[in-house]
């Protein structure tokens, strides 16, 4: 067996030895061709091996020579990639003497500069940036596959040295050569690793090359960009002849869909005959299944074509405003439109990003039957060559339509680089300007948004604006009507002589008329027409009905309380228990002030749905009595005459009707007198305070007179059948502790 001698070396070796031997080292090409004379040695000694060699040593022989090739494939890889070394390394210097020549003496082409060239440069430096993301990836992936060759290499290294302490140590003559053959094998493996290794480093070394040339292009393209924006001009000839290229274009795609239209018909004409053949064939017949196919994607692609060429006309037209705006924007820059021209741009972009996307798919979906075509046609007997034909032939339909979404893909990317270059353009106009031209800019986006149409109704646009007056004259309406209503309320109506209930109902139902006078001076003002809430106030109809019950029963009582009257402001009624002033009289509640100057706010069904009493309802004089009780044996008419003598004297008691004094009945505990009077009701309290006078006044006069007012008394009955043991004791007997006297 011929060792390895090519210039293997172990991987043991201290990393400082194996740098001070580099000059020893055998070059890549060195080391090619005594591999290539070991692979020649080894396959003449396999040739010559004769007939009875064991099958063991032959396999042995032959498992170097795999390892022997594989070593070669990896050394012609090496090679390879050193020869891509060196040409990016020149490739890198030339581009970074170019970048310095261009940072020293600018553009080689003297200024003005064309805005195609520089649409030319930002689409190269597109696509340079494009590629930097996948040499990223390229530079990241060697970097791991030298960490796993290292690992590998490791790995082999160490299976090598245990091969070689087991042949130094062997003692066993009989395992000489069986240990012998691992040893070597396992020499094979750790060069093909070593090499492995070495070739992964530089594949990373290529990789991370190609990433530094493309970063100088972009660097190069940027400066380029920078240079020709700085001077740029756009000439009225460009123009033309970009708008006659556009002309053209769109000439010949009216032709072309002036021509596929007119075939339309007899496409589908010859698709519908073919199905109604199957249909009407008694035998399932393929060739039949076949034609309907073919029919079929027949007026597929042309109804694809048709659409690819209506898209066409759309960009190309799109394209036509693009150019022209962005020769406007080159020399008559207006700061009043660059707002609306990036938000158009920029929805055009996002559209084209969508139809893109749609393209995609289809493109996937057509790729996907033309691979189970293709698998069909391979799977498909020589013999059936109608089948055969028809498959072809649908292939070609297939493959024209994949044609045509690929041409749209492509206009559509050309369409998308155009309006990008439109919005650099507006961003570098946008970013010089005064800043006059900026509040100028400021202002056109308030007025789009003031005037944005939100909807429309009966052909009346709804903008923005017109809500926001709409929702002011609202609000200074209500205002207004809050205002007027209470100065009516406060000033006009009292010199009507209208009471206070009558002022308050006039007043809330005035309120209520110059709100909906209002609502609906704002809708003419910003000429909404009322229809345009139809479906809103259907909407309130049914939320209002469902969840809003209690509200309407209380704002319809409020109607109901201003139109019958049954409660006023300033009236004094009772409402459980609690004896109050009423206020105020809303929508959906009343407010009443109690006694102790305390507001109870209370719902106006209450009102309707329960028994209120109201003092003041038709008039504000009520009867009031005081009653008291006087001892037995006190003269009755004197009692009676003091009373009424007590009630006459105070100033707020009517004489008439005049005050009665009523002998109520002979109590358990006193005689019981009762006085009734008539006040008039002020407030809560009038008339506790009055009967409150009038106590006082009367025990003054019964204390005055000696009369007793009585007080309960009580007579105890001893019911005992024996006489009660009944002992007299003095105190001492108490002090001593003695039950008894001494």
């Amino acid at each position: 067996m011929v060792a390895p001698v090519y210039g293997f070396q172990e991987t043991s070796k201290p990393a400082n030895e194996a740098a001070n031997n580099e000059a020893a080292t055998p070059t890549l090409e060195e080391r090619q061709l005594a591999l290539q004379a070991s692979l020649e040695a080894i396959q003449k000694q396999i040739a010559a091996l004769p007939e009875d060699t064991s099958a063991g040593f032959r396999k042995a022989l032959e498992s170097e020579q795999e390892f022997l090739e594989r070593i070669k494939n990896n050394f012609s890889q090496h090679v390879a990639a050193n020869d891509r070394i060196k040409e990016s390394l020149s490739r890198k210097e030339e581009l970074s003497k170019q970048l310095e020549q261009l940072q020293t003496n600018g553009l080689e082409t003297p200024p003005p500069y064309s805005i195609l060239d520089l649409d030319t440069l930002r689409d190269e430096l597109t696509s340079s940036e494009a590629r930097t993301i996948s040499l990223e990836a390229a530079v990241t992936a060697a970097s791991n596959a030298v960490a796993d060759a290292a690992k590998a290499l490791e790995q082999k290294s160490s299976k090598l040295r245990l091969a070689k302490e087991a042949e130094q140590t062997n003692s066993d003559e009989s395992r000489r050569v069986e240990v012998s053959a691992a040893r070597k094998s396992a020499e094979l493996e750790t060069q093909l690793a070593t090499e492995t290794a070495a070739l992964r480093k530089t594949v990373l070394k290529r990789e991370s090359l190609g990433k530094d040339i493309n970063d100088l292009q972009v660097k190069i393209l940027q400066l380029r960009i920078q240079l020709v924006s700085a001077d740029l001009v756009f000439p009225k000839k460009d123009l033309d002849a970009k708008l006659v290229e556009v002309k053209t274009s769109q000439s010949q795609a009216n032709q072309q869909l002036k021509q596929i239209e007119a075939t339309i018909g007899y496409l589908e004409r010859a698709w519908m005959d073919a199905k109604h053949n199957l249909d009407s064939s008694t035998e399932e017949s393929p060739t039949l299944q076949q034609e309907v196919a073919i029919r079929r994607l027949e007026l597929d692609s042309a109804r694809e074509t048709i659409d690819a060429l209506n898209s066409r006309l759309e960009h190309l037209a799109d394209a036509e405003i693009t150019w022209t705006r962005r020769f406007q924007l080159a020399w008559q820059p207006s700061t009043k439109t660059l707002p609306e021209w990036k938000s158009e741009s920029e929805s055009n972009i996002n559209d084209l990003g969508i139809e893109e996307q749609l393209m995609l798919a289809r493109s996937k979906v057509i790729r996907d039957r033309l691979g189970k075509i293709s698998t069909r046609i391979q799977a498909n007997d020589e013999s059936d060559k109608v089948i055969r034909r028809f498959l072809f032939r649908q292939q070609d339909y297939l493959r024209s339509m994949d044609q045509t979404l690929s041409g749209r893909l492509q206009i559509i990317e050309t369409t998308r680089r155009l309006h990008e270059h439109l919005l650099a353009e507006i961003n570098v106009e946008t970013a010089h300007v005064s800043y006059m031209q900026h509040l100028d800019s400021y202002w056109q986006s308030v007025k789009s948004a003031w005037n944005y149409e939100v909807w429309v109704v009966d052909e009346h646009p709804v903008t923005i604006g017109k809500i926001v007056i709409g929702l002011l004259v609202l609000c200074l309406g209500f205002f207004a009507s809050r205002l007027l209503s209470v100065l009516i309320g406060k000033r006009i109506l009292p010199r009507f002589r209208l009471n206070e209930g009558a002022s308050a109902a006039v007043q809330s139902i005035l309120f209520y008329i110059l709100i909906i006078t209002f609502t609906l001076i704002a809708f003419r003002a910003v000429r909404i027409p009322l229809t345009a809430f139809t479906v809103l106030g259907g909407a309130l109809a049914i939320g209002i009905g469902f969840g809003s019950q209690n509200i309407i029963a209380n704002f319809i009582s409020g109607l109901i309380l201003l139109a019958e009257r049954p409660v006023r402001v300033g009236d004094l009624i009772e409402v459980d228990g609690l004896i109050g002033t009423v206020d105020q009289i809303g929508a959906r509640s009343t407010r009443v002030r109690t006694g102790d100057n305390v507001e109870i706010v209370v719902p106006n069904s209450i009102f309707l749905d329960q028994n209120i009493v109201n003092w003041t309802l038709t008039e504000k004089n009520i009867r009031a009595s005081v009653s008291v009780g006087v001892a037995y044996g006190s003269s009755t008419r004197d009692v009676s005459r003091f009373m009424l003598r007590a009630v006459e004297e105070h100033g707020r008691i009517h004489k008439k009707p005049p005050p009665v004094v009523l002998f109520k009945e002979f109590g358990d505990n006193s005689l019981i007198f009762e006085v009734h009077f008539w006040i008039a009701m002020r407030g809560p309290f009038d008339r506790q305070m009055i009967a409150s006078d009038v106590r006082y006044r009367i025990d003054s006069l019964f204390n005055e007179a000696n009369i007793v007012i009585a007080f309960p008394q009580r007579d105890v009955h001893l019911d005992i059948r024996n006489p009660i043991d009944v002992r007299v004791t003095n105190a001492d007997c108490f002090e001593t502790g003695e039950s008894e006297p001494k």
